[in-house]
């Protein structure tokens, strides 16, 4: 009977987590920024799910592409697509990572940069969570 339930309660503690440090960002694209965006949102997220530990292997990223295009016009207002695609490479496990949104540039003329800057900064985020949520 002690077996079954020492049995029982090991399975319910949660699996260690792994732990990862955050190497420099690679970037081969000229939107500026979006390299310490990844990497602040990373450090964040693997903070919060305390899986950050500088001693730990590196997690390393390579920015693909950062890329807006205009999409579509409404009067003054231009639609951009923005697109942010991101190589991981932890341990021996390699993949891509993507995330995607619209921004609308109410008559500014070529997307403003701060408007720009704060929509990568919102996508850097977003694949940062699907980052350390794969690493789980």
């Amino acid at each position: 009977m002690w077996v079954l339930l020492v049995g029982c309660l090991h399975l319910g503690v949660a699996p260690p987590r792994a732990s990862w440090s955050v190497a420099d960002v690679q970037v081969a694209v000229a939107e500026p920024g979006v390299g310490d965006a990844l990497r602040r949102a990373l450090l964040t997220d693997l903070a919060a799910g305390q899986a950050l530990d500088p001693a730990a292997p590196p997690l390393r990223l390579e920015v693909l592409a950062a890329d807006w295009l205009p999409s579509r016009r409404s009067g003054e207002v231009l639609a951009y697509d923005l697109r942010l695609r991101v190589r991981v490479h932890a341990g021996d496990q390699t993949w891509e990572s993507h995330a995607e949104t619209s921004l609308l540039d109410p008559g500014t003329g070529g997307a403003a940069p701060e408007l720009r800057a704060r929509a990568f900064e919102a996508l850097a985020a977003q694949v940062s969570r699907e980052i350390v949520a794969r690493l789980r």
